[in-house]
């Protein structure tokens, strides 16, 4: 469906386009390739010099050997060299460490779509006093996590919607 023309008046000031495309390779692996174009319909000064209005800025969806080669070597993807050696290997991911609440902060303040799957992700975390301890703090950032945190002020519920006297 269209969208209503605007209310009020107005001017294009830049064109993007994004284009991506995946490829499976022979190998089992998988190349990745974006391209992106940018056109502004006015000229523009870059460091290069001055763009022409309507002349297309493309990336290249492919940088040259050259430019690989002058890479930081931490930069290139070295995995493809290990595939023989990993490929039929089952190996489980080993935790580095438990998420501190400062980690995983920005992701438990988020929207309630993004939050709140993540409390059963961290429900655990809750039994670490530090974490716990800021759980409890910011609990209005977060109010999902009260059943979790408090989970004796629910009981009572439970069981009077059972039909239960609460104690018995």
């Amino acid at each position: 469906m269209p969208l209503p023309p605007p209310s009020v008046s107005r001017s294009l000031a830049h064109t993007r386009r994004l284009r991506f495309e995946a490829y499976q390779r022979a190998d089992g692996l998988w190349d990745l390739e974006a391209h992106l174009t940018d056109i502004k319909p006015f000229d523009y000064r870059l460091s290069s010099g001055v763009r022409a209005a309507g002349q297309p800025l493309t990336a290249s969806p492919r940088p040259s050997a050259e430019f690989i080669k002058t890479m930081p070597g931490y930069f290139r993807d070295d995995l493809p060299v290990f595939l023989a050696r990993v490929r039929n290997r089952n190996v489980e991911p080993a935790r580095e460490h438990e998420a501190t609440y400062a980690e995983v902060e920005p992701w438990l303040k988020a929207s309630p779509p993004i939050r709140r799957p993540l409390v059963e992700r961290f429900r655990n975390r809750a039994k670490d006093p530090q974490f716990r301890g800021k759980l409890i703090e910011n609990l209005a950032a977060h109010p999902e996590w009260d059943r979790i945190l408090f989970p004796e002020k629910y009981e009572e519920e439970g069981t009077k919607k059972a039909g239960k006297a609460p104690g018995r």
